[in-house]
């Protein structure tokens, strides 16, 4: 008998599967035998499995038709000869001292049945189920007791190795959609109270994919009504084979004889133990992604869905069900969820026995109004207004809570009522749970006009208000991320003014130098107390900010960038024109110094160019009047966000001017949220784009302009060159190699690099093909057959626009900029991998400049009929063209920044 049986599942598995059998042919316990079931796979999966039987006597290669893992596992275990079962995933792989450890720790430990080792990604990340390894005293590997540890969960069947004999007669269940790894080990562990933690060894789990069962299997009825079948059926297991769960002896002095008697009890009352209870509560966070049940659940398919859920959920305490250890700290209001589901979906509003507003469902207490916090997201004074923006969360319905600030100047009291706003496509979204809304985000603006002269003071409350009751609340304040103020920044200085926030009310008051000392000496003492990462470089530039203020206060400076790493963007154009301007600004370019570009830009531009991140960048940012940046997203432009932006707010919150990278076409709300990203300018250049930004982002239409993008000034076709530029946005679901060979991507994208008759076509007219690749791609470049084309990585993007006669796209902005030139695109959009987090907010009739192909044999005829005449641009397009772009006078610049100057 060996000692080890590997079993792998294997279907279509050609991209992974060398990867994991290497993984195991690795091990440094060489006494194992690997038994391979290809599961009816159609790629060259079995090829590869049938070379590596033929090398190896020890690997056993048996087929079967495509019946999923769960069939594949228990043929496996046909053949399996070992003392231990283990079963590895095909695309999953162990590292070199897997066997060795957990061979090592059963001979130490007979009585011991199951043993787990720490599963991480294959990125290093970790996994949320190594709880149970993580804990400071874990500096061994140990055994655990099932009874002591009930939340310390094990779902995952191939992070394990079973002793064969415990596993007996016991079967994956071959018709669960999801989750028969859970129950076939959770089975096991109600024979034996304890489980092996071995943690000085790696399982390596695989991320999933657009493709995998984790997000396909919601599409699928049986993930419903015959999943929660089947964690009842687990559930009436544990009941029914209570005498064989068995406590830890009085040796190892796990339970006393108490606990045991409440084991006991609660079995005799029909009790599961505490540790399937918690993985049946940690199985169902499965659902709290899912805001519908599939198209075709027909409504008694439905019922009988909630008939399962309250029959599962009654026999399951409330503080399983609210245990953030089972559930996740993240999404707490799951267990909340779970408990009104459990009380038949009963919610009702009541005061307890303090006085306080509580949230219940039955007796349980969701919580207590009073105890919601009130979120700052915004805090701009400017121009004579106090801007704010925030939100609050609650299970409350958004028609009975809102907001008042009152304001107190003079001795005057004005209460203003926050407006209500909507942020669509966010985590701010209302969150809905199987047909069910559930999490309601209030999120709220005020504008508040504030005198320069005097004090004002602006105290907020929480109100409740349904059938005729009213209770008015204080609630505690905080501030997000972004917030011009934080827990250790408790002012800011704007426009000769200082607001503070002191005892949950907002202080505006004329700046003086001795009482911004003082906002700053209890910002320093909070930084000192917490002594938090960063803690000593934050008070050094909080002093030097504090102590510069006084000459750099009515200083012009206005800052200039692109991507941190990169230029060429509008950032650099507009601060070209704007430095050849004599008007007293100050102004500056900030680029890391390892890009190309930053010893030519500060050969042209001097002590003009700074060095992104430098001690110089960052004292001037701390005093910059206006940031302007083709990038809006803090972690790009700010020097600081590479430390704790919480501890330098206030120093570090200039307006910003947003330039944007590209025309928004599509609806970029998911991460251009006002609540992060706060802008003084949205740059715009059409009717069409204009609009868009006014219908759909929530900021001011006065901030949003139609001025063009300065970068349009410099396009130019005088360096017309007969080039042909293929220029595709990339995958983000494209994170390894193995995941670009597999893609559609990947196999349209190198067909168009290869193809021959383009090719010879395109030679035989004197044009060259170049690809310019992604950013993102980079990694993988060398994955693409790229002998028949020149693979550009050294030019300018603005460079290859003017210079090219043609381009092939996908999605690119750049289009835009190729279209504003009067020069032919073709659009190829092959498929759906390509998915937007929003729709298009303007149409193709109006903002598409080619052809939208998806067939290769037609994009090949397409790109040769351009050949054929000199890459002209149809009529058609070159009317649509100029409908579309507002201005083509060259004065972008000119406009923007002019504008800016004003605003």
């Amino acid at each position: 008998m060996v000692k080890f049986s590997i079993i792998i599942p294997v279907f279509n598995s050609e991209n992974t599967i060398k990867e994991c059998l290497d993984s195991v042919l690795k091990q440094n316990f060489k006494d194992f035998e690997i038994i391979c079931i290809n599961d009816g796979s159609h790629d060259n999966s079995l090829s590869i499995l049938e070379d590596y039987a033929k090398d190896y006597d020890f690997i056993n290669l048996y087929t079967q038709k495509h019946k999923g893992p769960g069939a594949a596992r228990n043929y496996g275990m046909e053949f399996a000869e070992g003392e231990y079962i283990h079963f590895l995933d095909s695309d999953d792989k162990l590292s070199a001292n897997v066997l060795w450890s957990v061979n090592k720790f059963f001979n130490k430990n007979e009585d011991v049945n199951v043993v787990s080792i720490p599963i991480y990604f294959f990125n290093n990340y970790n996994h949320a189920l190594n709880n149970k390894f993580n804990r400071n005293e874990d500096s061994k590997n140990r055994i655990f007791y099932l009874n002591e540890n009930s939340v310390f969960l094990q779902s995952s069947v191939n992070s394990c190795f079973f002793r064969r004999e415990s596993i007996g007669d016991l079967k994956f269940d071959t018709l669960a959609v999801f989750d028969e790894g859970l129950i076939f080990i959770n089975k096991i562990l109600l024979q034996n109270n304890k489980i092996g933690l071995v943690k000085d060894c790696e399982y390596f789990y695989r991320r999933f994919d657009s493709n995998s069962l984790k997000n396909t299997a919601p599409s699928k009825k049986e993930f419903y009504s015959y999943r929660l079948k089947s964690l009842k059926e687990l559930y009436d297991y544990s009941v029914e084979n209570k005498n064989v769960f068995n406590t830890a002896d009085d040796e190892n002095n796990v339970l006393n004889s108490i606990e045991k008697d409440k084991h006991i009890s609660a079995n005799k009352k029909g009790k599961a133990p505490k540790f399937i209870q918690c993985i049946i509560t940690y199985a169902l966070t499965f659902y709290n992604g899912i805001s519908k049940f599939p198209e075709d659940m027909d409504e008694g398919e439905i019922t009988e869905f909630w008939n399962l859920f309250y029959e599962l959920l009654e026999n399951i305490n409330d503080d399983v069900l609210t245990n953030p250890f089972v559930i996740g700290e993240k999404i707490s209001y799951f267990g909340d969820y779970l408990c009104y589901i459990k009380n038949k979906k009963e919610f009702h509003i009541s005061e307890d026995e303090e006085g306080y507003t509580c949230l219940k469902t039955g007796d349980y207490t969701i919580n207590r109004l009073e105890n919601h916090r009130i979120f700052f997201d915004i805090i701009e004074l400017k121009e004579g207004v106090l801007n704010l923006s925030g939100n609050y969360v609650s299970s409350c319905k958004k028609d009975v809570l809102n907001i008042e600030a009152i304001k107190t100047y003079n001795g005057k009291k004005v209460t203003f009522k926050g407006r209500d706003v909507e942020y669509p496509m966010t985590p701010r979204e209302t969150i809905r749970i199987l047909g069910i809304d559930w999490r309601f985000d209030y999120n709220f603006e005020f504008k508040i006009p504030i005198d320069k002269n005097g004090e004002t003071k602006i105290d907020f409350h929480m109100i409740y208000e349904e059938n005729g009751k009213k209770i008015v609340m204080k609630n505690n304040i905080a501030f997000r991320k972004f917030a011009e103020i934080s827990k250790f920044s408790h002012y800011y200085i704007r426009d000769n003014q200082i607001l503070a926030v002191v005892n949950k009310t907002f202080i505006i008051m004329p700046f003086s130098y001795k009482k911004a000392l003082r906002y700053e000496f209890s910002s320093i003492k909070s930084i000192l107390i917490s002594r938090p990462k960063y803690f000593g470089r934050s008070i050094f530039y909080r002093l030097l900010y504090l102590i510069s203020s006084s000459w750099m206060k009515n200083k012009d400076i206005y800052l200039f960038m692109d991507r941190r790493e990169n230029t060429g963007d509008n950032g650099e154009h507009l601060f070209r024109y704007a430095a050849s301007l004599d008007d007293g600004i100050v102004k500056y370019f900030a680029v890391q110094k390892d890009c190309r570009e930053y010893k030519k830009l500060k050969k042209e531009y001097g002590n003009q160019i700074l060095s992104f991140g430098s001690f110089k960048h960052k004292f001037y940012y701390m005093h910059v009047k206006k940031l302007i940046s083709s990038q809006g997203y803090k972690k790009h432009i700010n020097p600081f966000a590479d430390y704790n932006l919480k501890l330098v707010q206030g120093i570090s919150s200039p307006p910003v001017y947003f330039l944007q990278h590209g025309v928004g076409k599509y609806d970029m709300s998911s991460w251009l949220r006002k609540y992060d990203i706060n802008f003084s300018l949205i740059l715009t250049v059409s009717d069409y784009d204009w609009e868009a930004f006014v219908r759909t982002y929530n900021y001011d239409e006065k901030i949003i302009q139609e001025l063009g993008f300065p970068r349009y000034d410099n396009l130019t076709n005088e360096n017309l060159k007969k080039e042909i530029v293929i220029i595709p946005t990339w995958r983000k679901d494209i994170i390894s190699e193995e995941a670009l060979l597999s893609s559609e991507y990947f196999k349209r994208w190198n067909n168009l690099l290869n193809d021959k008759k383009v090719i010879d076509f395109a030679n035989e007219k004197g044009y060259d093909i170049v690809f310019k690749p992604h950013p993102n791609s980079m990694r993988f470049l060398d994955s693409f057959d790229t002998e028949n084309v020149t693979v550009d990585t050294e030019r300018k993007f603005h460079d290859v626009l003017c210079e090219s006669s043609l381009m092939i796209t996908d999605y690119s902005s750049v289009n835009f900029d190729f279209a504003y030139l009067k020069k032919p695109v073709i659009y190829y959009q092959y498929g759906n991998d390509y998915h937007f987090e929003g729709d298009a907010l303007i149409d193709d009739e109006v903002s598409t400049f080619g052809d939208i192909i998806d067939d290769e044999n037609i994009l090949s005829e397409k790109i040769i009929e351009y050949i054929d005449n000199d890459c002209k641009m149809e009529d058609k397009y070159i009317s649509r063209v100029l409908k579309f772009f507002k201005f083509n006078d060259k004065n972008n610049s000119k406009r923007v920044y002019d504008w800016i100057l004003k605003h």
